[in-house]
Formats: structure tokens, sequence, C-alpha cells
């Protein structure tokens, strides 16, 4: 469901992160599955950064919790550019993203979101 307790968020960005260099497997997997997180999305790395990512999202989160996101959003970005086979696109739409959305970050009372 839509619901999910905010204790384990941490834990599931976390793992997402760690073993982001698994995603084409996971992917794999399910050939009917789509994985986008909207209109914008320029494949599955660039769909989990986003949701990563995303201030409208994240703002909402404790500041551990949004520190772990983070963490994970970078973990993706860097899966992404390790992979061969991920588009040039994809990589530089992950990046502009990351550029949109980290500054709102920067405005964190948390000194561990900011940096």
């Amino acid at each position: 469901g839509k619901h999910i307790m905010p204790e384990i968020l941490p834990a599931l960005a976390w793992i997402v992160g760690e073993y982001s260099a698994l995603i084409p497997e996971v992917l794999g997997m399910d050939e009917n599955a789509v994985y986008i997180y909207n209109t914008e999305s320029e494949g599955p790395y660039h769909s989990v950064v986003q949701v990563l990512s995303a201030p409208t999202n994240q703002t909402k989160l404790q500041p551990a919790t949004q520190k772990v996101y983070l963490q994970a959003a970078m973990k993706v970005f860097a899966a992404a550019c390790a992979n061969r086979q991920v588009s040039n696109v994809e990589l530089e739409t992950c990046s502009k993203t990351l550029a949109t959305h980290l500054p709102v970050f920067l405005q964190s009372t948390d000194a561990e979101v900011q940096g």
C-alpha cells in the first residue's frame, strides 16, 4: 500500500543505494513492468534518482532519513555512470535532476543533509 512506516525508509533507501549496481538485473526480472517515476523520466536509473532526490517528497521526512536518501541517490548516479549500457541522455538527465534538486537540501538546518 501507500503507507509505509517511516522508520523503515532509511533502511530501504540504503539498500537501494548500496545495491544500485544490480538495478539492471532487477529490471530484467519482469519484462512487462514499467519503471518510470513520471513523464520526464529518461530511464530506470533516472527514475530512482528522481524518487530519492525529489524535494517535494524528501523535505517531509526527518533529516536523518533525508541524509540517507541523498546518499542513496548519489550511489545510484554512480552506478549509472559505471554502467556502459546507460545512455548519455539518461546520465545527463540524472545530472540535471541532481543539480536542480540538491540546492533545496542546502537550506536544511541539519548539517549532514547539507553536506
